[in-house]
């Protein structure tokens, strides 16, 4: 019997996995025959075949990644919505019985999972994971081979949620217009360039063991999701295996066999801030955005100051702001040192606003959310500059990984999207600004290098975004 360490080692289930794979539907077909053979498993079969393959292919992925993983999935009926833009394989409740068969037949171990109804219970999904016995039918007996994945047919690319009764963000459906089939277009153009492109990691020997650092490379799939019911709000990029990864390992990610480099656009937040005032942060020549001339700047501090930048412009007052902070210092690992350093949480935070009084306006405003659609609309052009010449690029919401061969490449797309989306936000001119973009984890010696090494690469940027 696994212990609680054991099962919290899980992946989520996946509605939208599937294959058209010949060696994948024979497998299904022979894990039918044997469902439909228990007396008390009454399905219809194209349902039973549909269902198996969603749930074989969500197990055989996660094994992939890790052995030991569990997939996590509900068994509350609703939880389970057949229709709608948001499960195209609409598949539903009857799940369930699909997985007590497969456990019965010695297929899956499953755990049935709770709901703690106390105030800040904790409950949890149940969990089921792959048997020897079924990897095997998969991977000998029928050869079944992790490039035969796929997600399903149409899955929705564009995602907008709104609050319920609890303030927590739900999907919701919504008509389409010029402006989301636009959107979902783009997006698509992009997950078929990511899905014929070789995207991979080499770790190195010291991972940490509290990282688990054992993504499912299969998860490639990219959204973007709106918030608060409004195309103005939020529509970053999720999805794809390499968002969850730490960032010191980012490094060791390929694309088409080649070494990658990240470039990220650094204090961008608030250098869009400035710019929606009129003011063109990098040509003032101010010093880092994230740093208080009176404090030691140190990698944590500014780390500290990000959390604090984004606090302000969500919370209502300069008192809740203080408070939520304090919060964030508390419950954090990565900002604790400011505990250890007895740090003045109240004076910091009052020393940081002076420091940026020019865009005061935004404080306390909640245009956290609005600010994240301009960043991602930056974003957007940037995928889309590189999709149209055939470069994959990863997104991490303000940074990219691009194979390092198009370092220079994703420096004119990024510098050239920001411009423009400037341009878009304010009616006027930005072609000259110089937005702040840094490689992450690179020494300038080795970033130099790549530089030198990629100068005669040469794209026409006139391309229509």
């Amino acid at each position: 019997m696994p212990n609680q360490h054991t099962l919290e080692r899980a992946l989520r289930y996946d509605i939208h996995r599937w294959s058209e794979a010949p060696s994948v539907e024979e497998a299904i077909r022979q894990l039918c025959k044997e469902l439909q053979s228990i007396p008390a498993f009454i399905r219809r079969e194209s349902l039973t075949v549909k269902l198996l393959k969603s749930i074989i292919l969500n197990l055989y992925a996660h094994s992939l990644a890790d052995s030991d993983y569990y997939t996590a999935y509900y068994r509350m009926k609703g939880k389970y919505n057949k229709g709608g833009r948001y499960n195209t394989l609409h598949i539903s409740y009857s799940l369930v019985s699909v997985v007590d068969g497969l456990e019965s037949l010695g297929y899956i171990e499953n755990h049935l999972g709770f709901y703690d109804r106390r105030d800040g219970g904790n409950s949890r999904m149940s969990r089921m994971r792959a048997t020897p016995k079924l990897l095997r039918l998969l991977s000998e007996a029928h050869a079944v081979h992790p490039h035969m994945l796929r997600t399903a047919p149409d899955r929705e690319c564009i995602i907008l949620r709104t609050p319920d009764a609890t303030g927590k963000q739900r999907e919701m459906d919504y008509n389409d217009t010029e402006l989301t089939n636009q959107l979902r277009a783009d997006v698509q153009a992009y997950n078929a360039l990511l899905s014929r492109s070789q995207i991979d990691i080499v770790l190195p020997h010291d991972v940490a063991e509290e990282d688990r650092l054992k993504p499912d490379l299969t998860n490639r799939f990219v959204q973007r999701i709106f918030n608060n019911g409004c195309w103005n709000q939020g529509g970053r990029f999720f999805g794809g295996w390499w968002q969850s990864l730490p960032k010191r390992y980012r490094r060791g990610i390929t694309i088409d066999g080649t070494p990658s480099i990240e470039l990220d656009f650094s204090g961008l937040h608030i250098a869009l801030l400035y710019a929606l005032e009129g003011i063109d942060y990098e040509a003032e020549g101010w010093s880092d955005p994230y740093s208080i001339d009176t404090v030691e700047q140190t990698p944590e501090l500014r780390k500290l100051l990000k959390t604090v930048l984004l606090i302000a412009l969500n919370a209502k007052d300069l008192n809740t702001t203080i408070l939520a902070v304090r919060e964030e210092i508390r419950t954090r690992q990565d900002l604790s040192w400011a505990v250890d350093r007895r740090i003045n949480v109240e004076e910091l935070v009052l020393k940081f606003l002076h420091r940026h009084k020019q865009i005061s306006r935004y404080f306390f405003s909640g245009k956290g959310i609005w600010l994240q659609n301009i960043d991602s609309s930056i974003a957007a052009r940037t995928l889309k500059y590189l999709t149209h010449l055939n470069i994959p690029a990863l997104c991490l919401h303000d940074s990219f990984i691009v194979s390092q061969d198009q370092f220079c490449v994703l420096l004119q797309a990024m510098s050239t999207s920001y411009c423009n989306e400037l341009g878009t936000r304010t009616q006027r001119n930005w072609d000259d600004a110089n937005p702040r973009i840094k490689a992450s984890g690179y020494r300038a010696d080795m970033v130099n290098t790549i530089v030198q090494e990629n100068l005669h690469t040469k794209y026409d940027f006139t391309y229509k975004q």
